[in-house]
């Protein structure tokens, strides 16, 4: 049944992101021994992992991993409804043991996070704006006009999965570091998978002053299945890590290769597994770029940025297949403007007595306080993300016009008497009169 998130203050705008992440490992640790598949972690939406084969080795095989569920971010602008309607996903429950074997682990329950903003300053409010990135080395980012501060929520590239067999197969490339700014955010890339190196291990992360937030550690891709006698099992592949955008490719099964991380999501790519009876070992899955989710107030000009890189895919070893390709990494950006028409919340108070064109200065609440018989020009509205608030505080009349053939709710001039006045807020191509 669906349950009802209230809303106690009506917001402007709510942000909502549901995550799913890293859970339990894909699979036992292998060989004749039965292990149980680790359970995915709670609330974070991902798969439980599936047990190892079992004692009887002539006739098992490795349990597959659960899928992880999905993962949304999102912004739900302007004036908002009083109440939501929201279901949070429930776990998927363990696979019984077969005979000789082991069970299965559960799936992590689903999860929102609900993060509500509130509008600071008068004036019409700007929605907040996003930009992304998917490739690039040392590009430059650009804070647009009246930006208070940005939301960064960024990965490294996630590692390849091994290839699987037989005979040694080929390990996964690793990721590459994403950053943001020079030394401010970082964020490593995952390992490649290897054949017979157990788990591999996640990229790390770090934030630098004057950025806040959090920054975590990739996970590790988990470790193929071994089948250390003849028989008729062959071993998986080990699971790509995922990460907060999910992604991690599945761990290859009998004859298949490993599958390739989502794009973009810096997760780990699966190993390839064995398709022999004989000895035989599945590849590692690859692991995860490090993650970063960060704050930056009065953001600068301008930063440099670079999108890491994902790691290959293993070659296949002797009677195996390849292992997945990783994911690259991934930049969002997230803007936030301050009070009216996205201008911030610094307010000017400025007395005029003789003719005057407004200051065209960005994200500031500007109070112009005119006497005397006066014209006042109001600056472009293309562009502008400030407010004019304009009164006549004398006793004659003061005359507002416009540039370039703007108008203000239709009208290329206006009269003020004493004591009335008008508040200005752009469209960016005209003024909208408040």
């Amino acid at each position: 049944m669906a349950a009802e998130l209230v809303q106690s203050v009506l917001p402007l705008f709510i942000l909502a992101a549901e995550l799913a992440a890293q859970g339990g490992s894909g699979y036992g640790s292998g060989g004749n021994a039965a292990s149980a598949g680790g359970s995915g972690a709670a609330n974070t939406g991902a798969g439980g992992g599936g047990a190892s084969i079992g004692a009887t080795a002539a006739s098992d095989d490795t349990g597959h991993g659960g899928g992880s569920g999905g993962c949304v971010f999102g912004i739900i602008p302007g004036q908002l409804l009083t109440s939501y309607s929201y279901n949070v996903g429930a776990a998927g429950t363990a696979g019984a043991a077969g005979t000789s074997g082991a069970a299965g682990g559960a799936g992590g329950s689903g999860y929102i996070e609900v993060t509500t903003y509130y509008s600071v300053g008068s004036g019409a409010w700007k929605n907040p704006t996003m930009q992304t990135f998917t490739t690039g080395t040392a590009q430059t980012y650009t804070t647009p006009p009246g930006v208070s501060y940005i939301k960064v929520r960024m990965v490294g590239g996630g590692g390849g999965g091994a290839g699987g067999g037989t005979s040694s197969g080929g390990a996964g490339g690793s990721g590459t570091a994403t950053s943001f700014g020079s030394s401010l955010l970082t964020a490593n890339g995952g390992a490649g998978g290897t054949w017979t190196g157990g788990a591999s291990v996640g990229g790390t992360a770090s934030i630098s002053a004057p950025a806040i937030g959090s920054s975590f550690k990739g996970g590790g891709g988990s470790q193929g299945g071994e089948n250390a006698t003849s028989g008729s099992s062959f071993p998986n592949g080990g699971n790509g890590a995922f990460t907060p955008f999910g992604g991690g490719g599945g761990g290859a099964y009998t004859g298949l290769a490993g599958g390739a991380a989502t794009a973009n999501t810096g997760a780990g790519g699966g190993g390839g597994a064995g398709t022999s009876a004989v000895t035989s070992i599945g590849g590692a899955g690859g692991a995860a770029g490090g993650y970063v989710e960060a704050l930056i107030s009065n953001p600068s000009a301008t930063y440099t940025y670079t999108v890491g890189a994902n790691g290959s895919g293993g070659t296949a070893g002797g009677s195996g297949t390849a292992g997945g390709a990783g994911a690259a990494g991934y930049i969002e950006v997230t803007e936030y403007y301050n009070g009216g028409s996205g201008g911030g919340n610094v307010l000017s108070v400025i007395a005029i007595s003789s003719n005057t064109t407004l200051s065209s200065s960005t994200g500031t609440n500007f109070r112009y306080l005119v006497s005397g018989t006066t014209t006042v020009t109001v600056p472009t509205a293309v562009g502008n993300n400030s407010t004019y608030y304009i009164k006549n505080s004398g006793s004659n009349t003061v005359t507002v016009n416009f540039t370039a053939g703007q108008t203000a709710d239709g009208s290329s001039t206006m009269s003020l008497t004493p004591n009335t006045a008008v508040e200005l807020v752009s469209d960016t191509a005209n003024w909208r009169i408040f």
